[in-house]
């Protein structure tokens, strides 16, 4: 069976970085390289149960691809043999953003697009802790994040490499689509073990993990947002709802309204004209000024 370690997010922090080390086929970068890579691990809230040494990296590393995504390949890997695991499932941050070179450089990596419904998204991202309560940033973070994850998607899909999965089938059906997910993996069931016994729970957000999933947590947006604010959500990410199947519960012909990021004089300018067309194309690069 397979392991999750704690999410060290070594390609959010690695893979745009990776040229400032220089020549990695030079040990001493190379080694600059792994030493960043395992403070990811260790410097950690809930860190990996490991005693890795650079040099010792570097020795069973061999003769691999020097690059970002083969060194998290072999961490990953070899921190899930060592736990006695046959491999392992990632799930850090940003994963959408190196998806097609994942997939080109381990050609038996498989990927499970795992989207939920955007209205519950906000709403949970705005109970978290200390969040900011705004419907429109967490709309326009949901949108954007589809955008990319849908796109990638749709390419291993065409050639089997990915599974699509709602939230809200996964939590109503547990049983049956994860049967479905370990056809799509070519995988069987094994006995169930104790998360808690390979992560540390240290933080809130996970503190469900081990304990029953929730059947019911769904459509809470109903009763708690009010009908403005889920228009807002609708109207911002209405293009990939109709995608992903959600059905709207407010009328999506006209702009609920959001404070306008141009003055009357900027209305004849090309960059606003330039908005103009990106927002009618519902193209979202996650910018805060558009």
């Amino acid at each position: 069976h397979y392991v999750g370690p704690s999410p060290a997010h070594f390609l959010k922090n690695l893979y745009y970085q990776q040229p400032y080390y220089g020549d990695l086929s030079f040990d001493e970068n190379f080694k600059e390289f792994v030493s960043d890579a395992l403070d990811l691990c260790l410097v950690h809230f809930s860190p990996w149960d490991i005693n890795w040494s650079i040099e010792d990296v570097l020795l069973g590393y061999g003769d691999l691809q020097r690059d970002a995504i083969h060194l998290m390949h072999y961490m990953m890997n070899r921190y899930a043999k060592e736990q006695g695991y046959e491999g392992y499932i990632c799930k850090d941050n940003f994963l959408y953003e190196f998806t097609l070179d994942i997939a080109a450089e381990i050609p038996g990596a498989r990927f499970v697009y795992l989207y939920r419904d955007p209205r519950d998204f906000v709403l949970s991202q705005m109970k978290r802790p200390n969040s900011i309560k705004s419907v429109v940033r967490f709309s326009k973070l949901w949108q954007y994040e589809q955008t990319k994850a849908v796109a990638v998607a749709e390419a291993l899909r065409s050639k089997n490499k990915c599974e699509f999965v709602s939230y809200e089938e996964l939590i109503e059906n547990e049983d049956k689509v994860i049967d479905r997910i370990l056809s799509f993996l070519e995988l069987e069931r094994s006995q169930s073990g104790n998360y808690s016994e390979s992560v540390k729970e240290n933080v809130n957000e996970w503190s469900n993990l081990s304990k029953e999933t929730i059947k019911d947590n769904r459509d809470k947006f109903l009763r708690e947002l009010p009908k403005r604010k889920i228009r807002i959500v609708e109207y911002i990410c209405r293009k990939q709802m109709e995608y992903l199947g959600y059905r709207f519960v407010t009328n999506q012909k006209n702009n609920p309204g959001t404070a306008s990021l141009f003055s009357k004089s900027d209305k004849e300018s090309f960059v606003y004209k330039r908005s103009k067309v990106l927002s009618n194309m519902k193209v979202n690069y996650r910018s805060d000024f558009f």
